[in-house]
C-alpha cells in the first residue's frame, strides 16, 4: 500500500482536470506509467492579478514589470493618462475599464503589459507573485469573449480567468485612443 500512495495523490491531482494515470507492469521488461491529459489543457506561468474583488491570470511572458505610483500623479497625453517608458509615452488604463467593471478606487499601482512591440500600463490593485496553473478552455457554453483564454485552479481552490494578452492590449489601446469625454 506504500508503494501506491504516491501514485494515488497523482491520480487524485488528475481527477480534477480530466485526466487520468495508467500503469501497466511486464515482470522483466518495467513499469510503464502512463499520465493523460485532455488536448485542451495548458500550463502556464502566470501573475494573479487583483482588479477590485476579481483575481484575474495573465502569462508572466507578457509582463514586463511592476509599477506603483507613490503619490505621483500620472501624466496625460492628448487628455489621457500616461506612463514613461524608455522615454516612450505609455497608455495608462484600469483593467477593470476593459473588462467593463466598475473601477475600483484603490488602484496604487500596475503591471506594464507588452505583446508584439506595443506596451500598455494596467492599473490594478495587486498582484500576487507568479504561479504555474493548468488552464482549462472555457466552457462554450459561457459565450466567446476575446479577452479571455480560459480559466485555471488556484491553490487556495478559487477559480481565476485567464486574460487573453494580445486582445487585452489591443483594447486597452484601441479605449484609449477614443475621444475623452
Amino acid at each position: 500500500a506504500r508503494d501506491t500512495a504516491g501514485l494515488d495523490i497523482v491520480k487524485r491531482s488528475l481527477a480534477p482536470l480530466g485526466g487520468d494515470v495508467c500503469v501497466t507492469s511486464q515482470a522483466g521488461r518495467g513499469t510503464r506509467i502512463e499520465l493523460n491529459l485532455p488536448l485542451g489543457l495548458s500550463f502556464e506561468r502566470c501573475l494573479i492579478v487583483h482588479s477590485g474583488d476579481n483575481r484575474y491570470a495573465i502569462a508572466s511572458s507578457n509582463v514586463s514589470g511592476g509599477f506603483s505610483f507613490s503619490g505621483r500623479i500620472p501624466q496625460r497625453t492628448r487628455g489621457r493618462p500616461t506612463m514613461q517608458r524608455n522615454g516612450r509615452s505609455v497608455p495608462l488604463i484600469s483593467l477593470a475599464s476593459i473588462l467593463d467593471l466598475p473601477t475600483p478606487d484603490s488602484e496604487r499601482g500596475g503591471l506594464l503589459l507588452e505583446f508584439d512591440g506595443d506596451y500598455v500600463a494596467l492599473t490594478l490593485n495587486g498582484w500576487d507573485p507568479e504561479v504555474d496553473v493548468v488552464v482549462r478552455p472555457l466552457d462554450p457554453l459561457l459565450g466567446a469573449t476575446e479577452l479571455l483564454s480560459g480559466a485555471c485552479l488556484l491553490d487556495d481552490g478559487s477559480l481565476a480567468l485567464v486574460l487573453e494578452p494580445r486582445q487585452l492590449l489591443r483594447r486597452a489601446l484601441a479605449d484609449h485612443e477614443e475621444p475623452q469625454d
